[in-house]
């Protein structure tokens, strides 16, 4: 009962901070808070291979570089800010590629203790998603809203409906019960279904966008944001862990949290940086 009270208190607490961020803070608080979300998760993600602190320092310090870069170019009206965060997140990929490259290149075994290896991890997973989500707060405000939402409702879905079919007598058909038994496809319809749902509230209320529109970027999230649970898991699955921390109590760490939003917001930039200026080049 206790755990009970603690998780539905912290995660009231995390949404309302989440959506008085986006709607009514100022802009550079919720940056602000990210900012920091981006440190916990980095310290998480390194902790959890046992990378050492200094490592560990490093990351942070060029994480912070990285999202304080993009986040003056979102949130200021400089010259040419949006061509500087195309470049910048142009070479976030080429980076890490030429590092594995120079690795291989010298015959160095890729493992999860190597330095190269985990830094590309935290590349793409931590440092540009959240990087990129400035970006979205300035542009897209209500998009983004309904990034975080959509990705609440599916995980109460797929919570929801795989938790009654486990009850059946033959149970529920496992999605990768070696990385996250609990996780099923039956779940997974019903995190779709409800995400569904919520994309469809969201169109009679933000009509910038058609109803189709809603739905397609709510499945978009259901599916994308259930890889990045996935891929979360593994990580924590790895390294022999329940909880990537203890950020919110009865919730686990920042990682637990974000997992979702993470690869989402990832995606969505490739979409942004890539394929917008691709149509821009070619049209």
């Amino acid at each position: 009962m206790k755990n009970l009270i603690e998780r539905t208190f912290f995660g009231a607490l995390y949404v309302a901070v989440i959506i008085a961020g986006i709607l009514w803070l100022p802009q550079y608080v919720f940056i602000g808070i990210f900012a920091i979300i981006m440190a916990l998760a980095l310290y998480e993600y390194y902790k959890l291979l046992n990378m050492g602190k200094i490592r560990t320092i490093g990351v942070i310090i060029f994480g912070e570089l990285i999202y304080a870069i993009f986040a003056i170019g979102s949130a200021l009206t400089i010259p040419h800010a949006d061509t500087i965060c195309l470049v910048l997140f142009i070479l976030c990929w080429i980076v890490p590629f030429a590092m594995m490259v120079a690795e291989h290149w010298q015959q160095q075994p890729i493992n999860r203790n190597s330095l190269v290896t985990n830094f590309i991890a935290a590349m793409f997973w931590i440092i540009m998603p959240i990087s990129f989500l400035p970006y979205m707060l300035v542009n897209y405000p209500l998009v983004l809203l309904a990034l975080f939402v959509i990705i609440w409702t599916n995980d109460t879905g797929a919570y929801c409906i795989g938790t009654l079919t486990a009850k059946l007598p033959g149970g529920n058909h496992k999605m990768a019960p070696k990385t996250s038994p609990k996780k099923s496809w039956e779940g997974l319809c019903g995190g779709i279904l409800f995400a569904l749902i919520a994309g469809y509230i969201f169109s009679l209320y933000v009509t910038e966008y058609t109803w189709w529109q809603w739905l397609l970027f709510a499945l978009f999230v259901a599916l994308v944001g259930t890889w990045g649970d996935l891929i979360e898991s593994h990580v924590k699955r790895r390294a022999g862990v329940k909880d990537s921390g203890r950020f919110l109590p009865g919730h686990g760490g920042v990682l637990d949290r974000f997992d979702s939003l993470l690869l989402c917001l990832l995606v969505l930039a490739a979409i942004r940086y890539f394929m917008d200026y691709f149509v821009r080049w070619f049209s």
